[in-house]
């Protein structure tokens, strides 16, 4: 498989392999996503802002750890706990995401055209 690039998010000075075309990527993508919104219906509102910042950090956290493994939010973050820090890398991250699905898209369009453009002229110069 090594003939394939598999795409690499790049976050806080690393590399983290993320490849949308392949099937136990995405159900970890989507089970962490899923479980993310699920987990911010209970999101800690009483307490000190610092405790309701902890939980808020810490449903990114538990996505990260899910899709690239465990401990990599701590290696993306290095322990801070930040609420505009972890919307940034969000928001970097799911631009990331749509990125690869459009490329997938148009690669498989590309393809699609590629052949069904042979398949109709070959029956044009048949008949």
């Amino acid at each position: 498989m090594s003939q394939f690039k598999i795409p690499q998010w790049e976050v806080n000075g690393m590399k983290l392999p993320f490849d949308f075309d392949d099937a136990d990527t995405m159900d970890r993508y989507m089970e962490a996503i899923m479980q993310l919104q699920e987990d911010a219906k209970n999101i800690a509102t009483e307490g000190t802002r610092a405790d309701e910042i902890r939980s808020y950090c810490a449903l990114f956290d538990k996505m990260y750890d899910h899709i690239f493994g465990a401990g990599t939010a701590d290696k993306i973050f290095e322990g801070r706990k930040n609420i505009r820090l972890y919307d940034k890398t969000y928001d970097d991250f799911i631009g990331f995401v749509k990125r690869c699905r459009m490329q997938t898209q148009q690669a498989m369009m590309n393809k699609v055209n590629k052949y069904s453009g042979k398949r109709n002229q070959q029956k044009r110069n048949f008949h």
